[in-house]
């Protein structure tokens, strides 16, 4: 929630990764076949910080107005037996990120779509979230057809 707590990844020549603090090679964030892929992992025992490794792909406004968000979700685990994993939308200002949609991915693939209005000042970001709260889970979660167009 604390905007100082987000960190741009790097791009490794396929895919952005961060520097420190990753397990398993997630968080990984790609684009592929048009579409927003984020390998996430949870919480996982005996890891030097017990943080879940995630990342988002982060919109920013090149100006302030209202901005339509739409697309689907899907999320695929491959580990871990959580029922649904959560997606949110976050509009994140200079100080904090603020929830403005939330989704429950199912652990099938199957796509859960997404249809917001977002009202954002000139700089503001709109963050795109695959959450992992739960405990020795790890997933691919896919975002199809995102669209973000000003009103």
């Amino acid at each position: 929630i604390i905007a100082a707590n987000y960190k741009p990844l790097v791009w490794s020549g396929t895919e952005w990764i961060p520097t420190e603090h990753t397990h398993g090679g997630q968080p990984a964030l790609r684009v592929a076949d048009g579409n927003f892929q984020a390998a996430v992992r949870g919480v996982w025992s005996g890891v030097d910080q017990e943080q879940p490794r995630i990342g988002a792909l982060v919109f920013i406004a090149p100006k302030a107005g209202v901005y339509h968000v739409r697309g689907t979700a899907h999320c695929k685990p491959w580990e871990g037996g959580a029922a649904s994993y959560p997606f949110v939308l976050l509009k994140k200002d200079t100080q904090r990120a603020a929830e403005v949609k939330r989704l429950e991915l199912p652990r099938d693939d199957t796509p859960v779509p997404f249809d917001i209005e977002v009202d954002l000042s000139d700089g503001h970001e709109l963050l795109f979230l695959p959450l992992m709260p739960h405990w020795h889970n790890a997933a691919t979660v896919r975002v199809d057809g995102v669209e973000v167009t000003a009103k």
